[in-house]
């Protein structure tokens, strides 16, 4: 007699083939019955892959939960536990496994494949202003595109005209007016900005001070019109006159009162070295090399304009390069009399006499422009005007 047997396996199990009187593993197989036969069917457990994915930054453990048998994987549970980097947090489950549960249980009863996705966390930077000053924000360094954990962001704090820059409180400190925070976790920074003392001419406009460095420094530009003894600056509009002369004289931009009051006067270097004094009571016109020690106080020539110009181009040309007026100093674009006594560069440049004598019939100055961050260094004519 001829027999015919077909493997039929269980769920989650499969045929692998035939042992004893009958071999392979042909599925249904005929037995020639000629005599006792045993044939054994041999099945065994299906296994099925689990694939798992992380979107970010995490990673995901896997424990065995529940096995149908000691060592099959068909019908196995598997737990699955989300553990999200430093800095990441876990949003949610994709693909075989849904919703937000975690740890959260899987059955293998087929090929499964599970997504966790974990998303970077964002803090809050606060930043309070005590005083008169403001704090711009720039990201230095960002950990990815996106998110901000860990994200460096540079605090610069820029004090108001007669402020200065005092220190950092809450999740910072130190005193130096530009700042580097990490953003691992939320952020709570406090600008303090304290009042300078203000300084008064003989005429009684009041100037606000500034300190850089170990220097204290007149925050606005001079407009005083006497001598510290009283006597009169002389004030001289024709560009003829003013070409030629060789004692102490003021003017005021275009010979229009109102850029006074803006830019303040512009002064030949005969007043400004006048033993009358054209400064203060206590205040002088700085030397050369007090101008030297302001730029080394500022990072150097390179670096000090940029430092010093107010910002914006409400005054300035543009670009104003680099302006932050993070010294406080607010210089404005008050431009100069210059050869014939023609007003040249308002809105542009400001240059500064210092009491330093240069070449025979010049002397030595400090210049800031609109198109770059440097303070430079050089001589103009005496007979010159200039803040």
């Amino acid at each position: 007699t001829v027999v015919e047997l077909t493997a039929q396996p269980a769920t989650g199990w499969t045929f692998s083939g035939w042992s004893g009187d009958v071999s392979g593993e042909e599925n249904p197989v005929q037995v020639a019955v000629d005599g006792a036969k045993t044939v054994t069917a041999i099945f065994v457990r299906l296994e099925y892959p689990l694939t798992v994915n992380t979107e970010g930054e995490g990673t995901v453990s896997e424990r065995v939960v529940q096995t149908k048998t000691t060592d099959y994987a068909f019908e196995t549970v598997v737990e699955l536990t989300a553990q999200p980097a430093t800095g990441w947090t876990f949003t949610g489950w994709s693909g075989d496994v849904s919703g937000e549960e975690n740890p959260v249980q899987i059955a293998i009863d087929g090929g499964k494949t599970v997504t966790a996705t974990f998303e970077r966390m964002n803090y809050t930077l606060t930043v309070t202003v005590e005083g008169d000053g403001t704090v711009s924000q720039q990201v230095v360094q960002p950990k990815s595109t996106d998110y901000t954990f860990e994200t460096v962001v540079e605090l610069t704090a820029t004090a108001g005209t007669g402020w200065s820059f005092d220190r950092w409180l809450g999740d910072a400190s130190g005193s130096s007016t530009t700042l580097q925070v990490v953003m691992d976790g939320p952020k709570d920074v406090t600008a303090v900005f304290t009042l300078n003392p203000v300084v008064r001419d003989i005429d009684g406009n009041v100037y606000p001070t500034v300190q850089i460095g170990d220097q204290t420094w007149m925050a606005e530009n001079l407009r005083v019109s006497r001598y510290r003894d009283g006597t009169e600056i002389e004030l001289v509009s024709p560009g003829t006159l003013w070409e030629n002369l060789s004692s102490g004289a003021y003017s005021f931009y275009d010979n229009d009162p109102a850029n006074r009051t803006g830019y303040g006067s512009l002064y030949n270097w005969f007043a400004v070295q006048d033993e009358r004094g054209i400064c203060p009571e206590g205040w002088t016109v700085p030397t050369d090399s007090d101008w030297t020690e302001l730029t080394n106080a500022l990072g150097g020539a390179e670096a000090a304009g940029s430092k010093m110009k107010t910002i914006g181009t409400e005054f300035w040309s543009k670009p104003n390069a680099d302006a932050t007026n993070s010294s406080g100093f607010s210089a404005l674009p008050a431009g100069g009399r210059y050869s014939g006594g023609a007003f040249r560069n308002l809105g542009q440049n400001t240059s500064f006499w210092s009491s330093t004598q240069g070449s025979e019939g010049s002397a030595l100055y400090r210049y800031l422009s609109y198109d770059q961050p440097n303070l430079d260094r050089n001589e103009y004519f005496q007979n010159y005007g200039l803040s």
